[in-house]
């Protein structure tokens, strides 16, 4: 399929979900979302599972995922102060990791969303669905709090799939 007819086919898919669920939330589909981010995914992670994970968003047609180069060492590095980066870093931390220090016991992965710095990180040994959790965590870095149901549930028992309530958080950050 020709890169113009999957764009195509996205668009179409976005404007029939966002009718579908947002549509009474805004006041027109001319406000379509959309946004656009690259990932790099570090040398100790699947790219395919990165890959998985990310195609749950852009099989909405609301964001698009380009591929960077793959990273490894300090994921602060690539922050520049002061300037706003549209790259996610992915990868994966032990549970030694010092930054779980700062966060509730037993948490599979977490994402850090700044102007600066986005990042996703999978806490080895805790994370039972490698995909639907990058995807989750995916929407932490793009801005997107925790719903209802979908894909940004709290918990990783929630839905697998993007739903109404997803879209709805998207709609409302990157309207």
């Amino acid at each position: 399929m020709s890169r113009a007819v999957r764009f195509f086919t996205a668009l179409v898919i976005a404007m029939a979900v966002l009718a579908a669920c947002c549509g009474p939330s805004r006041p027109t589909l001319s406000l379509v979302s959309y946004a656009s981010y690259e990932l790099r995914v570090h040398s100790n992670t699947k790219e395919s599972d990165a890959r998985e994970g990310a195609a749950i968003w852009t099989d909405t047609g609301l964001v698009t995922f380009t591929w960077g180069p793959s990273w490894a060492g300090d994921p602060m590095a690539t922050a520049k102060p002061g300037e706003c980066t549209n790259v996610i870093l992915v990868g994966w931390v032990g549970t030694d990791d010092a930054s779980l220090a700062q966060l509730e016991p037993g948490k599979v992965a977490y994402a850090i969303e700044s102007c600066a710095h986005k990042r996703v990180a999978l806490v080895r040994g805790r994370v039972k669905d490698v995909p639907r959790t990058i995807a989750h965590e995916l929407g932490h870095a793009m801005g997107l709090d925790h719903v209802a149901d979908g894909i940004m549930f709290s918990r990783e028992d929630g839905a697998g799939e993007i739903t109404c309530d997803d879209v709805d958080e998207f709609c409302r950050v990157h309207a």
